[in-house]
């Protein structure tokens, strides 16, 4: 008997979708990022029904540890939100972070992440380096996600222009 169950992450890629389409999101974002990713490690509890009083200092686990918590093979675990295993072959939750570069822009990055605070909210907003951690990048979703690409960098700072070089005359010591 478990009192909770310590499910890990997912983590959906944007599957090379650039822009919004109304498909649902299991039909639109069907490749994984590599299990080893960082945030697979992530993970939501269920706690069983009918357990009273329980707080929450994080979204995804009980502040409980009078519970005994299990993973998904029946392992006891601590329920912390980073677990060192990862188990996808049982049950796992499938997580849809970052969708499309569109998407990104137009509703993550003004939301903000799952603790609402102002400063998350913020750094969430410029982050795009967390959405390239997990999708490719191209030009096109750089464009989108407001990021000048390599090349446009390149071709707009000034070059520096290189003097001749002078040959050196061997000076001979007789």
């Amino acid at each position: 008997y478990a009192d909770v169950l310590v499910m890990n992450w997912r983590e959906m890629t944007d599957s090379n979708l650039v822009h919004y389409d109304a498909r649902p999101v299991k039909e639109r974002f069907t490749i994984a990022a590599p299990i080893e990713c960082g945030i697979n490690h992530h993970v939501k509890c269920f706690v069983h029904n009918g357990i009273n009083n329980i707080s929450f200092n994080d979204p995804h686990c009980p502040n409980a540890p009078q519970l005994r918590g299990v993973n998904v093979l029946g392992d006891e675990v601590e329920q912390k939100p980073l677990q060192p295993s990862i188990i996808h072959t049982v049950a796992r939750i499938d997580h849809y972070d970052t969708k499309t570069a569109e998407e990104w822009v137009n509703i993550k990055q003004r939301r903000g992440t799952c603790s609402g605070d102002e400063v998350t909210k913020q750094k969430r907003a410029v982050n795009v380096e967390y959405f390239f951690s997990l999708n490719e990048r191209t030009t096109e979703k750089e464009h989108i996600l407001g990021v000048r690409t390599t090349n446009e960098e390149t071709a707009k700072k000034p070059t520096k222009k290189s003097k001749p070089k002078t040959a050196k005359k061997a000076v001979s010591k007789e």
